[in-house]
């Protein structure tokens, strides 16, 4: 059985914005690959929300890890944003991990 010949991104929930980036960097990063659509699934779009939502807490929670690779990502897209604002020392310091 052969593989037709186009391909469809899709991506659930946070999968959403990693298709949405996946797309925008095809053309550079995989021209070879005939990439015909794109699907967002429910893409988390209120970062401001989830950063609500993990702010705030005693303990770290499931969110926490998403915020601090967020906050990392946008820091390292956009460096205008200051990371340094919204984390402490010791996580600044181990965003290379990421």
């Amino acid at each position: 059985m052969a593989l037709a010949p186009d391909t469809i991104l899709w991506g659930p929930s946070q999968g959403g914005p990693a298709a949405a980036w996946a797309a925008q960097l095809a053309p550079t990063y995989a021209p070879e690959i005939p990439l015909r659509g794109v699907i967002l699934g429910a893409p988390a779009v209120e970062p401001g929300l989830i950063l609500a939502a993990a702010s705030g807490q005693p303990e770290p929670t499931p969110l926490t890890g998403y915020m601090v690779s967020l906050i990392a990502a946008w820091s390292h897209a956009y460096p205008e944003t200051a990371a340094a604002l919204a984390l402490t020392p010791a996580a600044l310091a181990e965003t290379d991990l990421l």
